[in-house]
């Protein structure tokens, strides 16, 4: 009531219950309103914060159970009404305080702590402060996901999932590694948790799983696909998701993962995806067509093997596919210079990226 922004019922000409901004009803929002409540009434946001500092820091609170999920939502409410990024730091009391209580061994609360986490990387705070949460946020959540206790993990994914519906480009792509390489998770429980959060994030974004994942696949490819033998569910999983079988995943996705399984000398799983072409299909097929394959392997193995390249490559490709000649790899390289250059240009420019994202998921 202090904010100003619960929602009045015209039929009865009462305040009822509900806030136009926490309980997300955005057409009903006076922008005026908006993290604004600490600067029109000072004193009364101070003193309300102030009492919630130091009930979170009670000893006998600690030890409670409804009261700290109503003390986690409260947090969240006061944090969607604030402009002062004393409070708005993940590194502040109530930041800490959440990401405490997000490893919880009580379920309700590891949950209310993730919606609460969610107002320390919120569209509406200032660009530095929402970045620094962001990679702050993304780093907490990314321990404790390695650590793999069971009990967590449910929620992380779910906390994941929430991330990927409030953050940027760049931390989509890590939310989706983590949530791909869950429904690799050897507990069927979890992987299932997992694909149904990736149809939620993918429906919430009004996105189908498709366009979700199509900006992401040099990256999440790969770590699906050098698991194909070693963790078949993933791939499947991630298959059903898209509504396709896994042969079809493997031709939407060669483009990306042909060079990697190349230079990593994955002969196995290169022989598999030239088995999702055809029976007729060799290995040394996957980089003469199409031409984006051409251009992909090209530009991949040139960036890798810059001194001597000719031998070097020639060897590393007549040791996957024995029949591979000299005369092959120079109609290879002169196939498409241009695109090759271009995959050149753009793979010096996201390698390092993709290799962090790899590292991440």
């Amino acid at each position: 009531m202090g904010s100003q922004s619960l929602i009045e019922n015209s039929s009865q000409q009462i305040l009822s219950a509900q806030c136009s901004i926490c309980d997300n009803f955005p057409e009903l929002v006076n922008p005026q309103l908006l993290t604004s409540w600490n600067s029109r009434f000072p004193e009364d946001a101070k003193a309300i914060i102030s009492m919630l500092e130091i009930l979170i820091d009670d000893q006998n609170f600690r030890r409670s159970k409804c009261q700290r999920v109503l003390a986690a939502n409260l947090i969240r409410r006061v944090l969607a009404h604030v402009d002062d990024q004393t409070y708005l730091q993940l590194g502040s009391v109530f930041g800490e305080w959440c990401m405490r209580s997000l490893q919880s061994s009580i379920r309700e609360l590891r949950v209310a702590a993730a919606h609460a986490l969610m107002s320390f990387i919120d569209e509406n705070l200032p660009a530095d402060l929402r970045t620094t949460n962001r990679v702050s946020l993304i780093e907490f959540l990314r321990t404790l996901s390695d650590r793999n206790s069971l009990l967590e993990q449910d929620t992380l994914i779910f906390t994941w999932g929430l991330v990927g519906r409030k953050c940027g480009e760049k931390e989509l792509n890590l939310v989706l590694l983590r949530l791909v390489e869950y429904l690799g998770h050897p507990q069927a429980l979890i992987c299932g948790v997992a694909f149904s959060e990736i149809a939620s994030l993918a429906e919430a974004l009004n996105k189908s799983v498709g366009e979700l994942f199509r900006p992401f696949w040099r990256s999440i490819a790969i770590s699906v696909v050098k698991d194909i033998f070693s963790c078949p569910q993933k791939a499947q999983q991630l298959s059903d998701l898209l509504s396709i079988d896994v042969d079809d995943l493997l031709l939407l996705t060669q483009a990306e993962t042909i060079p990697y399984l190349t230079l990593t000398k994955r002969k196995d799983i290169l022989e598999r995806i030239a088995s999702a072409r055809g029976p007729s299909t060799g290995i040394k097929d996957l980089w003469r067509q199409p031409s984006k394959n051409v251009a992909a392997v090209v530009s991949s193995l040139l960036l890798h093997y810059s001194s001597e390249a000719e031998k070097v490559i020639l060897a590393l490709l007549c040791e996957i596919d024995p029949d591979f000649t000299e005369n092959e790899l120079l109609t290879l390289v002169n196939t498409d210079p241009i695109l090759s250059a271009c995959e050149i240009l753009k793979a010096t420019g996201d390698s390092l990226e993709i290799q962090r994202n790899q590292v991440c998921g």
